[in-house]
């Protein structure tokens, strides 16, 4: 499969998710793996790593098309980064945070598991969260493979994060009138999955997805808010 198909793939997924998802302001829904308890606190007494958080943001054009930003994504992903080390540390979890890959020993084979799990998150979204459930899999049962070690000599586990953000322009404001009309015009939307992932293992023991019609990744309170949904049901 081309990397054009696949990433045709994945926006059809995401569409597909939101139009089903955003009948409300803000959605998530997760999942751990067979085994984790709902009370359990995995990262009480554990060192989590937090990876470099993959996040892009979008002004949504008139057209509908959207225009990556990167002075938003460049402030986005700080406050991202600030949001989840302050929400695990709360949540009594030894976490700390991976600035960039290059300060891995393996920066490779960490940015070959940051790409793998955002094929797997959107896998997961349809196939384990959506209609479109496996056959063969009767228990939620998905990993990032053994080599997950490659990301930390020392933590028990890594937290990944992928978030995509979009935001209207004045021009797909002025669309609005449409609305009245009865077609529908988005004004931009946030979705976006978290992992808790077992280092030893590669085993995903938590997923959660996120959909909003609201939320600005631009402000840091606004970006917390959006981090505590995106953390709903961590065993941390």
């Amino acid at each position: 499969m081309t990397k054009q198909v696949q990433k045709l793939l994945r926006r059809t997924v995401s569409i597909a998710m939101l139009a089903v998802l955003l009948s409300a302001c803000a959605v998530t829904r997760n999942e751990r793996a067979s085994g984790v308890a709902k009370d359990a606190q995995l990262g009480r007494g554990a060192e989590v790593v937090i990876l470099p958080p993959d996040v892009e943001l979008s002004s949504l054009l008139a057209s509908g098309l959207q225009e990556v930003r990167a002075d938003w994504t460049q402030a986005a992903t700080g406050h991202v980064r600030t949001a989840l080390l302050d929400a695990l540390k709360a949540r009594g979890a030894t976490a700390r945070i991976v600035e960039d890959f290059s300060a891995l020993d393996d920066p490779d084979r960490a940015q070959q598991l940051k790409l793998l799990h955002e094929v797997v998150g959107y896998s997961v979204m349809m196939h384990g969260l959506g209609n479109g459930k496996l056959a063969h899999k009767d228990s939620f049962d998905w990993t990032l493979g053994e080599g997950a070690r490659a990301l930390d000599p020392k933590a028990r586990y890594g937290l990944f994060v992928f978030i995509r953000d979009s935001y209207a322009t004045e021009g797909r404001k002025a669309m609005l009138a449409l609305a009245i009309v009865g077609v529908g015009v988005s004004m931009g939307q946030q979705i976006g999955f978290a992992s808790l992932v077992d280092l030893d293992t590669g085993a995903i023991v938590w997923f959660n997805v996120l959909a909003s019609a609201r939320g600005d990744l631009r402000e840091l309170d606004k970006a917390r808010a959006s981090i505590e949904n995106l953390l709903t049901g961590a065993p941390l």
